[in-house]
């Protein structure tokens, strides 16, 4: 797995974990609109750079998944 995949999959983690899979409040806790995680939960998911930056810069160092990737994201949260 390379560091992009890696950074993904611990997004998509922090995202099921810590906000419900709440997409709006995670772009929102990282600056970002809600577009920026419209196809979050797909395969192929392809974020600028500056989206997996931002969203990786909400997650603490020291943060441990306790779910695995895309299950339990929400995409009608909000």
């Amino acid at each position: 797995m390379n560091d992009v995949s890696a950074t993904i999959d611990r997004i998509r983690a922090y995202l099921a974990d810590e906000f419900k899979g709440s997409k709006a409040g995670f772009a929102r806790k990282a600056g970002l609109s809600i577009n920026s995680l419209r196809d979050i939960d797909a395969a192929d998911w392809n974020p600028r750079a500056s989206t997996l930056s931002s969203l990786a810069s909400v997650i603490p160092s020291d943060w441990r998944p306790t779910t695995s990737g895309a299950n339990g994201i929400n995409s009608n949260a909000a």
